[in-house]
């Protein structure tokens, strides 16, 4: 396909981080829902990056290529949000995705009446503190929740506006109901000059979202993870009898031996002990 988007994955770890990579994604994704539930957190904002470092310089460790981290709304403050960005200036980040919620968020996939954005203007002022404490080279995707929101689309247009000009390098117009045509219907009527970013969760896009638009990048956020949890769900649901135990990892074609993810851990220690010595 010409002008293939670039591939996002939304890794778990050090080994899956590595796998994503070898497995030709252009970036890896260090999701805040990924993190925040294996923390046993609800994901409601990202406010304490201190508190998740260990697994996202995991995911870093184990990446071949770039990690953008999933930044949410980045503090309950701006004042917070500002300290945060000085931290991350400081992790060897390929970019990082701001969405213009209020805190405490809502998730994106969550149905509620308590959804709250904060202001074109306050977004921007968030996408300008990163533009100007961030490496040029880092990217800085800017995701509204305008379209979950249900805002008139003037509104969804003024928030593009204001963000393009912010520095934004990347919008994403998240959507999240099943219904690709209205989708399609929206951007065709919205006017970018910056590259989009597409979230696949509801639906997989058809290639014509590729074609006509100009989506230059397309993220699988947390699919890995909740493949992962399948087979302990498909046991808990069953009969929880030790036959239904065995079916559910009766697949051993599936399962990676130990002794390759022994192999993966070495390689990546030595990929990085080689760097630091060099």
């Amino acid at each position: 396909m010409k002008n293939k988007p670039k591939i996002i994955l939304g890794a778990v770890d050090f080994i899956t981080a590595y796998l994503c990579s070898k497995a030709s994604a252009d970036y890896i994704w260090a999701s805040s829902f990924i993190m925040s539930t294996m923390a046993g957190l609800q994901d409601k904002g990202m406010v304490n990056i201190k508190y998740f470092l260990p697994l996202i310089t995991s995911l870093i460790k184990g990446s071949t290529c770039p990690v953008i981290l999933d930044f949410d709304v980045g503090g309950r403050n701006l004042s917070e949000y500002r300290s945060q960005v000085n931290f991350l200036k400081n992790l060897p980040l390929g970019g990082i995705c701001i969405e213009d919620e209020k805190w405490p968020k809502v998730n994106a996939m969550l149905k509620s009446p308590v959804r709250h954005l904060v202001s074109p203007e306050k977004m921007a002022l968030k996408i300008k503190i990163a533009r100007e404490t961030l490496d040029s080279k880092q990217l800085i995707i800017a995701r509204t929740h305008s379209l979950i929101k249900k805002e008139p689309f003037i509104r969804l247009q003024h928030r593009i506006d204001i963000y393009q000009n912010a520095g934004a390098d990347v919008i994403c117009v998240h959507y999240t109901e099943p219904h690709f045509g209205f989708y399609q219907k929206i951007l065709r009527k919205i006017s970018f000059r910056r590259p989009l970013l597409f979230i696949v969760s509801s639906f997989v896009p058809p290639l014509e979202l590729f074609r006509n638009f100009n989506v230059k990048y397309i993220l699988f956020p947390n699919q890995i993870y909740r493949m992962m949890l399948y087979p302990v769900f498909h046991f808990i649901s069953r009969n929880r009898s030790l036959e239904n135990l065995v079916k559910s990892f009766k697949n051993k074609k599936e399962l990676i031996s130990t002794k390759e993810i022994f192999k993966i851990t070495e390689d990546i220690n030595k990929s990085t002990t080689n760097k630091k010595s060099q």
